[in-house]
């Protein structure tokens, strides 16, 4: 399908998993007839959520993205340009993007971490801590996915500096 290359970013996996986990606990507590702070501030962080999943997926301009090869550069290597002309193709989610995404979902746990500290006097205890541990668990993740990428963008400069 055309949103596949997306799902294979495991940045905008991560994304889409945490939408869709915020979104069921929505429905959960909404149908519990739970309204609270907690409750509000899931439904923001799923709006964030999908704007940056937009605004990290809108065109670059070649100039704009560092990650992007040299046009030029790829077809005057002979040999090798079909292959890194392929990578290319098959990479739908440019290193940039997932980039923009993380940086995004970086500044979205500090929203979300300084909204437990404001209201973790005015909102049941238990609540607050299951949410501080879920926020705690996603920093993990979001570490693990920036040396992820790290290690991408740093393959993919060897094999340019190879060719």
């Amino acid at each position: 399908t055309e949103n596949a290359g997306l799902i294979e970013s495991p940045i905008f996996k991560s994304s889409v998993d945490l939408i869709d986990e915020r979104t069921i606990r929505i429905s959960t507590r909404l149908r519990e007839g739970g309204v609270d702070s907690l409750l509000i501030a899931d439904q923001a962080m799923v709006a964030i959520s999908l704007l940056q999943m937009a605004e990290a997926l809108r065109s670059e301009q070649p100039s704009d993205n560092p990650f992007a090869q040299d046009s030029q550069g790829s077809s005057s290597n002979g040999g090798g340009s079909g292959q890194q002309g392929q990578q290319q193709q098959d990479a739908l989610v440019p290193p940039i993007s997932e980039l923009k995404l993380l940086r995004s979902m970086q500044e979205q746990v500090l929203q979300q971490t300084r909204m437990l500290d404001e209201i973790k006097e005015s909102v049941d205890g238990e609540l607050v801590n299951q949410e501080i541990s879920r926020v705690g668990d996603l920093q993990e993740q979001l570490h693990a996915l920036g040396e992820e990428l790290l290690k991408k963008i740093t393959q993919r400069v060897q094999q340019e500096e190879s060719q």
